[in-house]
């Protein structure tokens, strides 16, 4: 085998290709195609190359936009995290909101309760001022007043004189502090005044009233008001022997106090 350079310094070697005929023919184009490297780009390896080049830009383009997405995804996370806890700083806003409301809810009530309560004893001592100063006409003629006015006072402590060196009066029982006491002649009404006549007035003109009849006077237990506080204070008062003068219902004692002939007690009463 022989060997051809071309001008560039390459060896080629002669294809010696053997015809039917016997002759002998040198293909040094098909040698140098054949035995010569293909230049990267051209032929089929050039096909080759190219799909690989654009499947590699493809993957690279494919990995950007997925380093992208992951990156959103990030964004979108951390903006979920956040909003997750504002909505928790939003529920505990809410939650000592609604405790807040709850306690103001609950101080308002207790001030119209105190309102409604300091408007009831406002009254109720409008009522009982009024009926004292009336006393004289509710019963016709006498005497007396509320127990600190002085010639009530001098008239108690007579009455009680006995009593209070023995012991010392609890609260319900002592008639100092009664709402009224008025006399007509010998006898004594211990009167204990409401808007609306409640157990509590009836119990103390009682023992109130006791507490006289214990120190010698002709003490009488009454009542005075605009209404009954439940239909059954009406009985209990009658079934106890209390008087009553509440809004037009008058006791048959009431009515029978009110016709005494008013007589001024001198000394002792």
């Amino acid at each position: 085998m022989a060997w051809i350079s071309d001008t560039g310094g390459n060896n080629w070697h002669r294809n010696v290709i053997f015809h039917e005929n016997g002759a002998r023919e040198f293909d040094i184009r098909r040698t140098a195609e054949y035995v010569l490297p293909v230049p990267r780009g051209k032929g089929k390896y050039m096909d080759q190359d190219a799909r690989l080049f654009r499947l590699e830009d493809t993957l690279s383009r494919l990995a950007e936009a997925q380093a992208r997405t992951e990156a959103r995804m990030e964004q979108v996370e951390a903006t979920l995290v956040r909003l997750a806890e504002a909505q928790a700083r939003t529920e505990e806003q809410l939650v000592r909101r609604e405790v807040q409301i709850e306690h103001l809810t609950e101080q308002v009530q207790a001030l119209v309760s105190w309102q409604r309560g300091e408007a009831g004893r406002r009254e109720g001592e409008r009522y009982e001022r009024d009926v004292v100063r009336r006393a004289l006409v509710l019963f016709n003629g006498g005497q007396g007043g509320a127990p600190d006015q002085p010639e009530v006072q001098r008239r108690v402590r007579v009455l009680l004189q006995s009593l209070l060196a023995e012991d010392i009066l609890a609260a319900e029982a002592d008639p100092t502090l009664a709402d009224l006491l008025w006399w007509k002649g010998d006898r004594v009404a211990v009167v204990e005044i409401g808007v609306q006549v409640n157990g509590e007035d009836v119990r103390r003109a009682v023992q109130r009233a006791k507490t006289l009849q214990q120190g010698g006077a002709q003490a009488m237990a009454m009542v005075i008001g605009e209404s009954w506080a439940t239909p059954d204070i009406r009985e209990r008062a009658r079934t106890l022997g209390i008087d009553w003068e509440v809004s037009t219902d008058l006791s048959e004692g009431f009515l029978s106090f009110r016709r005494l002939t008013a007589e001024r007690v001198n000394g002792t009463g």
